[in-house]
Parts: C-alpha cells; sequence; structure tokens
C-alpha cells in the first residue's frame, strides 16, 4: 500500500513538474514575443529590445537638437551684443575703426563664443542627456533652482574662457570693458535660452520616461 502511494506521489510531482516548465515556457515565449501579461500579483511586461532603443535615439536626438539651436542662438546673440558694444566703446572714446576692424574683432569673440559653447553642451550632454532624470523635477521651486544653478554654471564656464583666451591686443575694445558693458545683457541672454533649453530637454525626459 505504501508503495502505491510513494508512485502515486512521484507522478503527482511530476506532472506538477511538467506542466510547471510548460507555464514557465509559455511565459517566455509571451515576453519574448513582446505581451504583457497581467495577473494577481502584477505584471510582466516586455518592451521589445529595438523600440526601447529607437525611442532612446529619438530621445537623444531631439534633445541634442535642442543644445545645438541653443549654441546657435546664443552665438547669434552674444555677438551681435559684442558688436554693439564695441560701436558704442569706439563712440564713446572717440577710436576710430572701420568696419572691416569691427567685423574682425566680432569673428574673433565668436571663436571664443563657440568654445564656450561647446564646453557647455559637453556638460549638457553627459549630465542631462544622456543621465536621463530631468523627469524627476516634479517641484516647480527645485526646478526653477536646478535651472538657476545651471544658468550660474554656463556663466562660470564662459567668464573663465574668455579669461583664459581673451588677447587684449588682438581687438580693440579691452575685455573689462566687454564684460562691465555687457554684463547683465550677457547674464540675460545666457539666462533666457539656457531656461529654455531646460524646459524642452525636461519635456523629451518626461516622454522618454512615461513610454518606458
Amino acid at each position: 500500500m505504501k508503495i502505491k502511494e510513494i508512485l502515486k506521489d512521484i507522478e503527482l510531482h511530476r506532472l506538477i513538474l511538467q506542466y510547471g516548465i510548460l507555464i514557465i515556457l509559455f511565459i517566455i515565449l509571451m515576453i519574448s514575443g513582446g505581451y504583457t501579461i497581467v495577473t494577481k500579483w502584477g505584471s510582466i511586461i516586455n518592451n521589445n529590445p529595438e523600440k526601447m532603443i529607437e525611442r532612446k535615439m529619438t530621445k537623444i536626438k531631439t534633445q541634442t537638437n535642442y543644445s545645438i539651436d541653443m549654441k546657435i542662438i546664443v552665438s547669434n546673440e552674444l555677438s551681435k551684443l559684442y558688436e554693439d558694444k564695441l560701436k558704442s566703446y569706439c563712440n564713446t572714446n572717440n577710436i576710430n575703426i572701420t568696419r572691416e576692424e569691427i567685423e574682425s574683432d566680432v569673428k574673433y569673440y565668436g571663436l571664443l563664443v563657440n568654445t564656450m559653447n561647446d564646453l557647455c553642451e559637453d556638460i549638457t550632454i553627459s549630465r542631462y542627456i544622456h543621465n536621463n532624470d530631468l523627469y524627476r523635477y516634479e517641484n516647480s521651486n527645485d526646478w526653477n533652482n536646478f535651472k538657476n544653478n545651471i544658468i550660474n554654471l554656463f556663466l562660470k564656464t564662459g567668464t573663465e574662457v574668455l579669461k583664459k583666451n581673451y588677447d587684449n591686443n588682438k581687438v580693440t575694445m579691452p575685455l573689462h570693458i566687454w564684460l562691465n558693458t555687457g554684463g547683465k545683457e550677457i547674464q540675460q541672454i545666457v539666462a533666457k535660452n539656457t531656461n529654455c533649453l531646460l524646459d524642452n530637454l525636461k519635456i523629451e525626459s518626461v516622454i522618454y520616461h512615461n513610454n518606458k
């Protein structure tokens, strides 16, 4: 009698094991096919790897384009401001300057702006595009404080570039004159475009996070 019961138990365990294996295989096949299985304990969700990569690349491309747009706008606005301040400086100090000399000085300054923009873009890409966590900022005060910190970082980066590379012997307007006369407007240009950039990056971050 005991032997029969043992055999029955063995058969029962064998059936349970077989069905268990079949269920596991079924779940694996469902997941690999891109299905979502809902149970009372939760959901087993599978994202198609190709679609995940495609969404990630779309986000990175979109956010990088925003960063490129900012570089172009900041470069144009700062160069225009520099030209205006240069003309004003020359008029105030009765300095004769030709159109060609103005264009040369503005071009020189534009090269420094490009260096500043490249460094700021490197910061943006490594911290706020590849590290996709801007969606976490749900509190408006925290978000505004974060943006102000980035604005200050970009201003500090740009100032360091200018102080390190600006050669007064190559241009008409000395660096301290440019920073003193254009300082407030420089900050406004950087602040306006940084705010716009970060708001756009956050939108893309939220969209990507929700889709993921």
